[in-house]
């Protein structure tokens, strides 16, 4: 796997670690896994899907669907991000 160029220069994760995991994870069949390694992972699948349907389609509901979908998506993330910081798991590899 690609490393984290964040955390290979200040030695603690970034919003996106744990993608890549998650990823594989997914791939080989484990979604509990995957969830647990990365939970906004399936936001951002969905906000992938959103983004081939408005791309295909380029209707205005399209487009409201998939800004809200980058708003959640945005939202997991942070959430996310902010538990690792305060529950002291920022620092794990």
């Amino acid at each position: 796997m690609l490393p984290c160029p964040v955390k290979l220069i200040t030695h603690f994760d970034c919003p996106g670690c744990g993608l890549q995991r998650a990823f594989f994870l997914l791939l080989e069949g484990d979604v509990s896994g995957c969830y647990l390694q990365y939970p906004p992972f399936f936001s951002i699948l969905l906000m992938g899907i959103c983004f081939l349907i408005h791309y295909k389609v380029k209707t205005s509901l399209s487009h409201t669907i998939m800004m809200g979908t980058i708003y959640v998506c945005s939202a997991f993330i942070i959430i996310n991000y902010l538990y690792k910081i305060f529950s002291g798991n920022i620092f794990e590899s």
